[in-house]
């Protein structure tokens, strides 16, 4: 709130006061969250701890590269060396640069700056380093020539230096201040000599920090390595079925931190803080304890609070009877009409305390109680009296919300698995994503499911105190063509005994029982039965019903082609490289049975048959019209005789014949007939002579001739042993059709 509002009774200084509590509170990574419980599946939470395991492996490994790198003898060295001669350098920046030049750790490189200040070049310095700050004073260009003589000053006992550095530079004086680091560095990592041992382990050395400390070590492009290795983390811990509950929790900060007003909203304009405390229409008590929290816990839960249990009730009313008491649920201002159920609100309220703010005893009031248990009927008396049912004197009939109307459509199909409580949300498009309630489904803030919002579902980025309920065309449309309501009706059909293939009284009785829990009535048994009779045909009408096969040639007399004795081809084959599918009488092309040869039938075309077999694509007519046909019959190669093809009408014969031959390799097949529903109009094709390189490609396409309609194409239209084409989506079967219809009824829809 930038300022007062002139209908709210609380000023923008309450705001800002809550602001103060969790502006004094942190929400920890999700690691710290504490564990309230185990996985329901006990091999899933196994799996998520070796996961685990292995992450937290991958980031320890990562530390001991870091903390083995810097423990290099020539490494090490390198660090001394540059630390001495950077001791002089206060610009953080610089040194920070020239550490990037020399390729190292500048967090090591300072702390072993900050050891020698402090040990070795300090007015008394240890008695370790001693020798250090005898050598680190000689002049560069004297060095070689004064080292000795400083070995041997320092192996006296009046020297300060410890024995045993003393000793190993009597034994080998150094010849420069690098040859000083590389010996202290074998000192160092050697670990026996006592007190240098026992100097490591101040804390201002890099060597007394552990392999798990290593991280404070860490380069910017370290972090990085460590920022995806927690992001492997998170995303296992918010997505594997394995990872344990977590409590979501809030911590205080050390120091609370009351917030400034911003003035008009303007930050630039900060004006008097806004101490943490209670409402100002409450009295203004201010929060001393930590951040606030529990004392505002303890305000919001008093029975001294006016607001808080009759808020509840309301919305506890209104999820039970759909409206609630109070009109405007998150509103008990001045704006908002005084409920005529105000004293039931106060009784349910009193209620609600007195039985220690149980919600279990308050569902339990409400739904045993005969307000609830009534009818939704009106009679004519109640509608004169009560007509906005303001007095209770009926139910509400209520439509089902989107969670409830998918819950109800899974447990129908028996899909859902009610005991599968709690967990991790679930995707919508996930695999068991139907079997689990609604409640569990996961909100993407930024990427919101479209079928929950077209169902009316609350939007997470705003306050939503209550829904209302929309009648759009999406809603219909998804009810009537979705894939999720197809597969439902689908299962519930396939689940539905059948004697045989009968649609019988028995299977209507038994999808009424599993969908709306009663028997049907006699009138609804004969119209269910009309109603899947009616589909059956209309599925049988369709004007893109195809069958392969062979025919038998015959001539009559006087020589005409007369074909009988149709045997439909046995195998589908798919062949993936070219997206082809082809009938064939065998498995195999060419068949072992010579009386096939190579003959098939593809969504192109095909191979001609031996002898007197003819392949054979028909076309099954779903009603009386004139049709167009508009083809071309070809041939690829320039060997064999050619083939001959006719089109023949199952009722009136052959309707025109063609050749095709290696001279004429490309043959119009265009004409246009009258046919009559039942009608089967064949594609024949048949060998000259021989099957030398008889394939062809005949891909008709038929077509209304008044309109132009196109009715089917060959090749887009190729069918399965159904007569159904693949290129199609197959129609509901009947009883699928009837459980779909009685999911959208109003029956299942509305509660009454």
């Amino acid at each position: 709130r930038c300022h007062d509002h002139k209908f709210d009774p609380i000023p923008s200084r309450d705001y800002y006061a809550m602001f103060s509590i969790f502006s004094s509170s942190d929400e920890p990574d999700e690691p710290a969250m504490p564990i309230i419980g185990k996985a329901a599946n006990e091999q899933d939470g196994k799996d998520y701890e070796v996961k685990i395991a292995e992450i937290e492996k991958k980031a320890l490994d990562f530390k001991r590269t870091v903390y083995d790198e810097f423990r290099q003898p020539e490494r090490l060295t390198e660090y001394l060396v540059f630390a001495q001669e950077t001791v002089g350098i206060a610009d953080s920046t610089v040194f920070r640069g020239k550490a990037g030049q020399m390729k190292l750790r500048d967090r090591v490189a300072d702390q072993w700056r900050d050891f020698l200040k402090r040990h070795a070049l300090s007015p008394k310095p240890h008695a370790a380093m001693v020798a250090w700050k005898r050598f680190a004073e000689l002049p560069a260009g004297e060095f070689a020539t004064k080292a000795p003589a400083i070995a041997q000053e320092l192996a006296k006992p009046e020297s300060g230096c410890s024995p045993e550095i003393a000793a190993a530079f009597a034994k080998a004086p150094p010849k420069s201040m690098k040859d000083v680091a590389s010996a202290y560095a074998q000192i160092i990592l050697d670990s026996k000599v006592e007190p240098v041992r026992q100097l490591m382990q101040d804390k201002l050395s890099p060597m007394s920090v552990p392999v798990e400390g290593a991280d404070a070590f860490f380069t910017r492009k370290d972090r990085e390595t460590v920022v995806r290795l927690e992001n492997e983390r998170s995303k296992l811990d918010s997505t594997h079925a394995g990872a344990p509950p977590r409590a979501m929790v809030l911590l205080d900060k050390p120091k609370p931190n009351d917030v400034r007003i911003y003035i008009r909203g303007n930050p630039a304009r900060q004006g008097d803080p806004a101490p943490r405390a209670w409402l100002t229409m409450f009295g203004g008590e201010k929060f001393t304890d930590g951040s606030g929290r529990l004392e505002l816990a303890k305000h919001i839960a008093s029975k001294d609070n006016p607001l808080t249990a009759r808020v509840i009730v309301n919305r506890v009313w209104m999820q039970h009877f759909g409206r609630p008491l109070v009109s405007q649920p998150s509103d008990f201002g001045v704006q908002t009409p005084k409920p005529v159920q105000a004293d039931l609100l106060d009784y349910l309220a009193a209620y609600l305390m007195e039985n220690g703010w149980s919600l279990k005893k308050l569902h339990t009031l409400i739904l045993s109680s005969r307000t609830w248990q009534q009818s939704s009927h009106a009679t004519p008396e109640k509608l004169t009296k009560d007509a906005e049912n303001d007095l209770l004197s009926r139910f509400n009939r209520q439509r089902l919300d989107y969670e409830t109307m998918r819950d109800a459509i899974l447990a129908a199909t028996g899909e859902l698995d009610a005991a599968k409580q709690g967990g991790r949300a679930v995707e919508l498009s996930a695999k068991d994503a139907d079997t689990r309630r609604t409640l569990y489904l996961k909100v993407d803030r930024y990427d919101q499911a479209s079928v929950p919002a077209m169902f009316d579902f609350a939007n997470p980025d705003s306050h939503s105190p209550q829904r209302f309920n929309t009648t759009v065309p999406q809603q219909a449309l998804f009810l009537m063509n979705s894939p999720f309501m197809r597969a439902r009706a689908d299962a519930i059909a396939k689940a539905t005994p059948l004697k045989g293939s009968t649609f019988d009284s028995e299977a209507i009785r038994a999808m009424y029982q599993r969908i709306l829990a009663r028997d049907p009535q006699p009138d609804e048994v004969e119209l269910a039965q009309r109603f899947a009779a009616d589909a059956d045909a209309l599925n049988g009408e369709k004007p893109f019903r195809w069958s392969y096969g062979s025919m038998q040639l015959t001539r009559t007399p006087d020589g005409k082609p007369a074909f009988a004795e149709f045997q439909s081809f046995a195998h589908l084959t798919e062949r993936s490289g070219g997206g082809q599918r082809l009938w064939s009488p065998s498995e195999k092309i060419p068949s072992a049975d010579p009386t096939w040869g190579h003959a098939f039938w593809a969504n192109y075309g095909g191979h001609a048959a031996p002898k007197d077999l003819a392949v054979t694509a028909r076309w099954h007519v779903p009603t009386d019209m004139k049709i167009s046909i508009d083809a071309v019959l070809s041939r690829s190669s320039d060997r064999g005789d050619g083939v001959r093809a006719w089109i023949h009408n199952s009722r009136s014969g052959v309707v025109s014949e063609y050749f095709c031959t290696p001279q004429n390799k490309k043959v119009p097949t265009q004409i246009t007939t009258d046919v009559k529903k039942g009608d089967i109009v064949s594609f024949i094709v048949h060998n000259e002579t021989g099957t030398d390189s008889d394939s062809f490609d005949w891909q008709p396409q038929i077509t209304r001739a008044d309109n132009g309609e196109v009715l089917t194409h060959a090749k887009n239209d190729f069918c399965d042993a159904s007569r159904w084409p693949f290129g199609r989506q197959k129609p509901q079967q009947p009883l699928s059709q009837l459980a779909q219809v009685l999911m959208i009824s109003n029956e299942f829809m509305f509660v009454d």
